[in-house]
Formats: structure tokens, C-alpha cells, sequence
């Protein structure tokens, strides 16, 4: 059952006390699944705030960076070369070397 406020009435989950509750929320492993799902995507490159809004939104750009350093740490050795984590304005950003690569030579033809 739900909780009350106090008077017996249920109290409301707004949308914006959801997102307060997961914004910034630690997940051992986050990093660790949303590159994965990056690395199966089609994506060259992406701001690593757009693979969990609500999760990431207020973490540290230190934290995300080390993070996904972290999860690309976890490959073997000859498939970490394949991606990078930059720093750019206060956002940080994965980038698969090989699809970059290909979007980069195709937009130069």
C-alpha cells in the first residue's frame, strides 16, 4: 500500500519528485550497461547524459568521465582502442573510433 501524508491521503508521486529521486542515483554498474548499450547502437558518438537522463543528470562531470574510462577498462585490451571518453564544456562524450571514423570520411566526400 502507499504511504499517506499524515491526514490518511495518499500522497502523490509528482513527476518531478521521480526525477529528484533518480537524478544523481548511484547504480553500481550504470556505466558499465549504458556503454554496452552504446557499443550495440549504430551511434558514432553521444553526450553520455543522453544514454540515462534521469540517472546522470546531476552527476559530476569527473564521476561520468571516470565511469565510462572505467567501463572501457573492462574490455579486452585490443577493443578498448576503439573508444574514446572526452571532456568538452562541462559534458562529457563516448565515441566509437570506427563508426566516427566512417561518418567523418563520408561527410568529406
Amino acid at each position: 500500500m502507499g504511504s499517506t501524508n499524515g491526514n490518511g491521503s495518499p500522497n502523490k508521486m509528482t513527476p518531478e519528485l521521480i526525477a529528484k529521486l533518480l537524478a544523481g542515483k548511484g547504480s553500481r554498474g550504470i556505466y558499465t550497461a549504458k556503454f554496452k548499450n552504446f557499443r550495440e547502437s549504430d551511434e558514432p558518438a553521444v553526450n553520455v547524459r543522453d544514454l540515462a537522463p534521469l540517472e546522470f543528470k546531476e552527476s559530476k562531470v569527473t564521476a561520468l568521465y571516470q565511469g565510462f574510462r572505467n567501463a572501457i577498462a573492462e574490455l579486452p585490451e585490443d577493443g578498448q582502442e576503439n573508444f574514446v571518453v572526452k571532456q568538452n564544456d562541462g559534458e562529457v562524450y563516448l565515441i566509437d573510433m570506427e563508426k566516427s571514423a566512417a561518418v567523418v570520411l563520408a561527410a568529406n566526400s
